[in-house]
């Protein structure tokens, strides 16, 4: 995937060869295979813990890209941040990075379930982990294919790619799990609101305005609502404390005292 970051037409054509494409499902799937087991081997007495490593190297990767994307590719769409004309474009079409993005993707969540079921599934949620990686691993064939099975549309992985800085929140998230003195409440909450709610809302208005295809409007949706139940779900529990109320702080303390089943934000 790196070299796909060495030429900036790669930014803009999509000429990858199947036998190009092959290589990176071989080499992804060995990636996350060796951090899989690098989890087992590192938090085997630590389960909470192993279940975040795929989650926390996946959503560090799509944070660097997302802000490599938006750097290399707005510039492209000059008008990006003011609604413009070519924005259908934006959201309907396909180069090199956006689709080994899209592939890597839909293969940490195939991975994140395959590893879950074998070594983590008590942490596995019904919503944020079965339903949320199914859902994005047809997504990622969808997007790049414009084939759903049921669904047939134009491509859209660049307007995936164009999110992929919404993983910032879901890395923090992960990284205060597995090193708990690095958790920050206050990072992941504005991470969260400025780019899954405020950004996100942008990029859901954009794809009306631009008339893009039914189905990336509905996924902006659905994504966008999910966001705003996680949200209103972790300020509910949150909230109080991080804005220094004593209720909050007793809240949050039995909340911590209190075993409960854990929540993958993703």
């Amino acid at each position: 995937m790196l070299a796909a970051f060495l030429d900036v037409n790669d930014f803009k054509d999509y000429n990858l060869t199947t036998n190009e494409i092959t290589t990176a499902f071989v080499l992804f799937s060995i990636i996350l295979c060796f951090i899989g087991i690098f989890a087992k081997m590192i938090f085997k007495d630590d389960v909470k813990k192993m279940s975040w490593i795929i989650s926390l190297f996946n959503s560090f990767i799509l944070t660097i890209i997302g802000f490599i994307y938006l750097f290399v590719k707005t510039p492209m769409y000059k008008d990006f941040f003011f609604f413009g004309d070519n924005g259908r474009k934006l959201f309907h079409s396909s180069d090199n990075v956006a689709v080994l993005t899209c592939i890597w993707f839909g293969l940490a969540n195939l991975f994140d379930l395959v590893f879950g079921l074998l070594f983590y599934a008590k942490y596995l949620d019904p919503l944020t982990a079965y339903v949320h990686h199914t859902v994005y691993i047809w997504l990622m064939i969808t997007s790049t294919t414009g084939n759903g099975g049921f669904i047939h549309c134009e491509v859209f992985c660049v307007g995936f790619v164009y999110v992929a800085i919404e993983e910032l929140p879901t890395f923090l998230l992960a990284l205060g799990s597995v090193f708990p003195a690095l958790r920050t409440d206050i990072g992941f909450s504005i991470t969260f609101f400025f780019l899954r709610l405020v950004y996100h809302s942008y990029m859901l208005s954009y794809s009306i305005l631009s008339k893009s295809d039914y189905i990336v409007t509905i996924l902006y949706i659905l994504t966008l609502t999910l966001h705003v139940f996680w949200f209103t779900t972790w300020m509910s529990k949150y909230g109080s404390k991080l804005l220094g109320s004593k209720e909050g702080s007793k809240k949050a303390k039995v909340i911590i005292k209190t075993p409960t089943k854990k929540v993958k934000t993703k």
